[in-house]
């Protein structure tokens, strides 16, 4: 028999005997988990910890991050950091408004989605995040948008129609 296979059968018949106690331990542990149980549980109510018994004050909860949140720190962002990844974008997002804003960030990634998914977001193949360009200006000067986008009257409407014009 060469070294190596004496070596190992000398290690298994070490190991054998402790998977075998391994295992009668853990048979015992539950024997005592299952008898153990019940008994905890008629002691908690004669310590008060029970049913009835006092609640322990729930934490005061920070207010989670909404999209329009997300969506005032994302524009910040992008408007500083013009062209910036979307990965580092998200990084910084999390950061400011955890620590800068005080918020729960429960949700914020279906919020970044959201957002990012909408205007004023562009996201390019590469992965980088830009605020699209502004509307360009009307030639119309802006009483005749207004004018136009009021809503007629009665009035103009019997005019209108009955007049022609």
């Amino acid at each position: 028999m060469n070294p190596i296979e004496a070596g190992k059968e000398a290690l298994e018949a070490i190991v054998l005997p402790l998977r075998e106690e391994k295992q009668q331990l853990t048979k015992r542990i539950t024997e005592i988990d299952i008898t153990l149980k019940p008994l905890e549980a008629a002691i908690n109510p004669l310590d008060g910890r029970g049913r009835g018994g006092r609640k322990a004050k729930p934490k005061p909860t920070k207010r989670t991050a909404n999209q329009e949140d997300v969506r005032q720190v994302l524009v910040k962002l992008a408007t500083d950091h013009p062209g910036v990844k979307q990965e580092r974008l998200l990084e910084k997002a999390k950061q400011m408004l955890k620590e800068q804003h005080g918020l729960d960030l429960k949700g914020f990634a279906n919020r970044c989605r959201e957002v990012l998914g909408s205007e004023p977001f562009e996201i390019d193949e590469a992965g980088s995040v830009r605020l699209a360009a502004a509307p360009k200006a009307s030639s119309e000067p802006l009483e005749a948008i207004l004018l136009a986008s009021e809503p007629k009257t009665a009035v103009d409407n019997f005019a209108s129609g009955v007049l022609g014009g």
